[in-house]
């Protein structure tokens, strides 16, 4: 996935490739920008423990911006409503988030955009939301990371996580299993293994293997949180005859 994404880059979208029109318009970017209107009221309402700083920068991290249409939605909804926020709005930095250099070199060339950027609401970065764990912003070359900031961080994953990795789980009869996928293609041979294109002739087949709850027993710091759910799993869907689920490890690192 992330090579289709990488090798493509906008062409994703404005070819149609991967429906966006549902997750990238302004209705939803007002949406997402009222939810971040209502967090920034009860941060300043004096009773909430997540108090912010108005002297201090406010980073929204959008992870996995892709073509940045739906940044742009989100931008223009904050600055229409600048007036009414209970804090600075100049102190708001948009920060679009990607880990494919074909997208960022997009959006810093975009003339749409350039208006923010230059305005220092907006800045970007290549980040990839599973594996790193710090951004250097590129146009302030602001690093964020545990401890480098006072206010809280605000991240919007739109349309992120279905294209993330994931472990597959099946409970059976009162057991857990470990959904194991053989990826195939159609063809004989493929030239290229990360030919994008391969998509349209998968022929994957999918085995059941029993497991365990302690599953995730070596990612240091996660490996309760991991087991509880699964033993959620076990104990809610026990009695059916097959229930597959889906565990988001990359999903889980990103959060």
């Amino acid at each position: 996935m992330m090579s289709f994404y990488d090798r493509k880059g906008v062409e994703s979208w404005s070819q149609g490739i991967v429906p966006h029109f549902i997750t990238c318009n302004a209705f939803i970017g007002k949406a997402y920008a009222q939810v971040l209107y209502g967090f920034i009221r009860d941060c300043m309402s004096g009773r909430s423990p997540l108090a912010l700083d108005p002297a201090e920068p406010l980073y929204v991290i959008e992870l996995g911006a892709g073509s940045g249409k739906f940044s742009f939605f989100m931008l223009k909804a904050l600055l229409e409503m600048k007036e009414v926020l209970e804090f600075p709005a100049e102190k708001i930095v948009y920060v679009m988030t990607d880990f494919t250099e074909n997208n960022f070199n997009f959006w810093n060339a975009h003339p749409m955009l350039k208006p923010y950027i230059e305005s220092g609401q907006l800045d970007s970065a290549i980040f990839d939301a599973v594996g790193d764990t710090s951004i250097r912003l590129s146009h302030s070359g602001t690093v964020l990371a545990p401890g480098t900031v006072k206010n809280p961080i605000c991240i919007v994953a739109n349309y992120l996580f279905d294209t993330l990795c994931h472990d597959i789980f099946q409970v059976e009869n009162g057991k857990l299993k470990e959904g194991l996928i053989s990826v195939g293609s159609r063809r004989r041979s493929e030239d290229d293994p990360l030919d994008p294109e391969i998509i349209k002739r998968f022929d994957n087949r999918f085995k059941y293997e029993e497991v365990g709850t302690d599953y995730y027993k070596d990612e240091d710091g996660d490996e309760v949180a991991y087991q509880r759910i699964l033993q959620w799993y076990v104990d809610y869907f026990g009695g059916a005859d097959a229930t597959p689920t889906a565990e988001g490890e990359g999903a889980a690192a990103a959060a």
